[in-house]
């Protein structure tokens, strides 16, 4: 939900700046399937990271709770941003075609 939350906020920022909606759009698609075909190798390479705490920590329960929680977070923290910012820019280049669309009727209908 943290990353959902963050890229939301960040990529309604950047749809706000730039013009071409659909290619962020795109990019951010391809980038998200991209991610999911990465994301069960990073969490396959995670193992060792488990190993390594449960060893240093002398097998201490809450530190490997901890990192059984974070571990994670990390590894699907970029792609939940993606998929959370691909809501805002699809939305922004809704409105801005609906606010010219209302734009052009009101103009039209101005100069009868």
């Amino acid at each position: 939900m943290a990353g959902l939350a963050l890229g939301s906020f960040t990529f309604d920022k950047l749809a706000d700046k730039r013009k071409d909606h659909l290619k962020l759009f795109t990019l951010l698609q391809i980038l998200v399937a991209l991610f999911a075909v990465v994301t069960p190798l990073l969490l396959r390479l995670s193992v060792p990271v488990y190993r390594y705490v449960y060893d240093a920590s002398n097998h201490n329960e809450l530190l490997m709770m901890i990192t059984r929680a974070l571990v994670p977070f990390i590894c699907l923290l970029a792609p939940t941003m993606l998929i959370g910012g691909t809501l805002p820019v699809r939305i922004s280049s809704v409105f801005i075609r609906l606010f010219i669309g209302l734009t052009r009727r009101a103009h039209k209908t101005d100069r009868r």
